[in-house]
């Protein structure tokens, strides 16, 4: 499943692209009963970690889909880690961002897990 945005990314802030990731999931989630939730992990050496997480409320289930780790005083380089996949991307600007999103969004294994989640939560 990959997320599209209709907006132009080139000149978007990475805090208002990751808004956005979550905005379009909880947008096409609304129907199958999930949520995309953010939740902070703290500050440790400048850099803030925050957490990406499908909830289904229904199951009193969430899994971490992956993490985002950015640099308080500075937009990059920003740290992804693909919690699904174990795999990790260094994100230098709006374009690196999103090609990484979208490959943890988008992978075969984050996709068999919405929908296995929506088969159970039905």
């Amino acid at each position: 499943m990959a997320w599209n945005f209709e907006r132009n990314i080139i000149n978007m802030e990475s805090r208002y692209y990751l808004n956005e990731v979550v905005r379009e999931f909880n947008n096409s989630f609304v129907l199958r009963q999930l949520i995309l939730d953010v939740m902070s992990l703290g500050i440790k050496n400048d850099i803030l970690t925050e957490v990406y997480i499908i909830v289904v409320p229904k199951l009193e289930y969430k899994i971490e889909i992956f993490r985002v780790m950015q640099p308080l005083y500075q937009e990059y380089p920003i740290k992804i880690i693909d919690s699904i996949n174990s795999k990790e991307y260094k994100c230098n600007n709006i374009d690196e961002l999103c090609e990484a999103v979208n490959l943890i969004t988008g992978s075969n294994e984050v996709t068999e897990i919405i929908n296995n989640l929506y088969s159970r939560v039905i």
